[in-house]
């Protein structure tokens, strides 16, 4: 197998580059995996796997473990709200629930602002 080699002109490529799976022990896989792909499946069947056992899911197995699982790792890898990935969002979107009142609570919303001009400085 032969290595891809990237070239990269900064940093910035660096913090995003994407780690892959190329085998699972001795097997090959006939192609990368990504590993934030793998770690949706795995997250998306355990959520299915719950559900089916407390509600029921009445589908085919295949459909229900395979299919519906990679559909959603597709669209969670694939979707990107407000320009991040999906576990960032919610990471954010937790914290942001759980910040303190006071902190958002200091900041004064004025109604009626005067009118102003910026006078630019060379």
């Amino acid at each position: 197998m032969e290595e891809d080699r990237k070239i990269l002109r900064s940093y910035n490529k660096l913090k995003n580059f994407e780690i892959k799976i190329y085998r699972l022990g001795n097997t090959t896989i006939p192609f990368p995996v990504p590993i934030t792909t793998t770690v949706y499946f795995v997250v998306a069947l355990i959520i299915i796997a719950i559900i089916d056992a407390t509600i029921g899911i009445h589908i085919n197995f295949i459909y229900k473990y395979v299919a519906l699982p990679l559909s959603i790792a597709y669209i969670a890898k694939n979707k990107k709200i407000d320009g991040k990935p999906l576990h960032k969002y919610l990471l954010r979107l937790i914290q942001f629930q759980n910040i303190k009142k006071s902190k958002i609570e200091r900041f004064e919303i004025r109604e009626n602002l005067e009118s102003f001009r910026f006078i630019e400085r060379f």
